[in-house]
């Protein structure tokens, strides 16, 4: 499960998850898929992160 701090943290990435767990992130897709294919495809998930909104100060 993603949690709000995970949100906070990945914030514009591409992450990979293994079951419930993310095992990396990037801000490549390519990247992202080019390791998913060292699981099983039932297992993987990817999923992109929404970046943080700009909110001026």
């Amino acid at each position: 499960m993603i949690t709000l701090e995970d949100i906070e943290k990945f914030s514009g990435k591409w992450i990979l998850i293994i079951g419930d767990e993310i095992v990396n992130c990037s801000y490549s897709l390519e990247e992202m898929l080019k390791e998913a294919e060292e699981y099983p495809p039932e297992e993987v998930a990817i999923a992109k992160i929404p970046p943080k909104p700009f909110i001026p100060r």
